[in-house]
Parts: C-alpha cells; sequence; structure tokens
C-alpha cells in the first residue's frame, strides 16, 4: 500500500554541487487554521482575489483528477499553514494537497488561483503549477509553487514546457532544496489541461533538478538536440520524472548516467527528424 511508503517526517534535502545532502531536522505540519492573512501573501496584477465560483469550478475539477484535497476542506497558504476554503479564496494564489493513491505512489500539490489572476495574458493565461513530491511536506511545496507564482505574476513572464527556472530568476528558491526546476508536460496520468466554468487551465508540471544535471543540459549542442528535452528524457528513463525526491541522487552521479544519457539523447533526435 502506498502508506508504507511515506513518511511526513522526511526533511526535504538540500542541493550542493549536483549532491543531495540530507538534513537532520524535520519539518512540522501545521495544523492551525489562518484566519490572517499572512506578509507573504501573493498578489495579482489587479490586485484582487480570484472569483469565488471560478475558484470552486476548478477546485472541483481538480478533486477529480487528484482525489478530494487532505486534508479534506483545508487549502495550503504561502507560509505552509492550512486555511479553510473561505479563507484560502482570499488571496489570489494557494496551494491544494492530494494524498497519494493506489495508483500514484507520490503527494500531489496544484495550485489554485495562478491561472484566474493571468486571465487577459496571452503569455500566462490559464496555467497552474503541479508539483509531486515524493514525502508530505506542506512547507517547502507551498513556497516553491507560490515562489514561481510570485515570479510569474511580478515579472508577467511565463513559464512554458522544457523551460528551467532557477534561483536567479526567483533567488529564492535557493533555500527550497532544488535551486532548479524544469517545466514538463503531465505524464499519461495527468491531463494537460482542465476544463470548468467554460474556461480551460492548463496544467504544468515542475520537476527539481540539480545544478550539475542543469550544467550537462546546457552543454548539448543545440544543432544537433535540445538539452532541455534530453534531461527530461533522462528524468524519464532514469525513473526520476515526473516526482521530485529531495532525497534522490543526481544523475551524473549514478553509475549508469552514460547510459541514462545516451539512450535520452537518441530518443530527443528520433522524436524531432
Amino acid at each position: 500500500m502506498a502508506s508504507k511508503n511515506i513518511s511526513s517526517r522526511t526533511r526535504p534535502a538540500k542541493i550542493d554541487s549536483g549532491r543531495v545532502i540530507k538534513s537532520s531536522k524535520s519539518p512540522a505540519v501545521s495544523k492551525r487554521v489562518v484566519k490572517k492573512k499572512d506578509s507573504s501573501t501573493l498578489k495579482s496584477a489587479a490586485g484582487k482575489a480570484p472569483d469565488s465560483s471560478a475558484w470552486i469550478a476548478r477546485s472541483k475539477k481538480l478533486a477529480e483528477i487528484f482525489g478530494p484535497e487532505f486534508p479534506k476542506g483545508k487549502y495550503l497558504l504561502p507560509d505552509g499553514n492550512l486555511a479553510t476554503a473561505v479563507s484560502a479564496q482570499a488571496i489570489p494564489v494557494c496551494v491544494v494537497q492530494y494524498a497519494p493513491r493506489p495508483d500514484r505512489m507520490s503527494w500531489v500539490y496544484v495550485t489554485n488561483g495562478l491561472s484566474q489572476t493571468n486571465q487577459g495574458s496571452a503569455k500566462s493565461a490559464g496555467t497552474e503549477l503541479v508539483l509531486l513530491w515524493r514525502q508530505c511536506d506542506t512547507t517547502l511545496t507551498s513556497r516553491i509553487l507560490c515562489h514561481v507564482s510570485n515570479y510569474i505574476l511580478e515579472s508577467g513572464n511565463a513559464v512554458s514546457v522544457n523551460q528551467i527556472v532557477t534561483g536567479q530568476d526567483v533567488p529564492k528558491l535557493g533555500a527550497t532544496g532544488f535551486q532548479h526546476w524544469l517545466a514538463c508536460k503531465p505524464d499519461a496520468n495527468i491531463p494537460d489541461h482542465i476544463e470548468h466554468s467554460k474556461s480551460k487551465t492548463n496544467l504544468l508540471i515542475l520537476v527539481g533538478i540539480t545544478d550539475a544535471e542543469m550544467q550537462v543540459a546546457l552543454k548539448v549542442n543545440p544543432a544537433l538536440a535540445d538539452g532541455k528535452r534530453v534531461l527530461l528524457e533522462a528524468l524519464r528513463v532514469g525513473g526520476v520524472f515526473p516526482v521530485t525526491d529531495p532525497a534522490r541522487v543526481c544523475l551524473t552521479r549514478r553509475r549508469d548516467f552514460n547510459r541514462l544519457w545516451e539512450s535520452a539523447f537518441r530518443l530527443v533526435k528520433e522524436k524531432h527528424v
């Protein structure tokens, strides 16, 4: 069963020169209901919270895909604290947590509201960010998603497929474990978009990558292949994609790395021949 592999006491790791270093401290998951806005609450371009009817419709559609939110009726604020649906709707972007299921061994975290705050922007309208996390961790997952969401809202730059979001773009990401995040299309178990309230919302998965993995991707000759696509295929072949596991070994440190990379390179070239 999935529950045997889940631990809410595992501290996400820090990345150092391509290595994954475990931390000794365990984050506590707060069950306190937050009634007031945190100072880090995201602000939309218009400075207004999303329309409640669209927020609820989108939340119901996400539940059809991932199951009921966990804990039921509770949502994550940018600081990782839990809030009721009424409180969560008062801010532009919150994060919804979904527990593992027999057909999905990872926890799932999805933004709710990002697509709506960007309605009217041709570049970034209609996208919610998805994070599949190996262990239950409300603090880091909500910070990662909200930091990237804040970057999108404040800069006006869209995060698209095969784009790498780094600590240079979002400085606060450096304190969340992985400093680099690869944006990818969902795998076969998750649709690439949902339709609700006569609207369409795209789903974009973020996968944590090490500095060494990013560097090897950037060294690929663009005339031969897109290095970021090769990295995505290597993560897929290596059993990493689409789940982010802070305790995993960097691909470049694995004994089978050369085989993984060559296989991924061939797959990318074959798809674009």
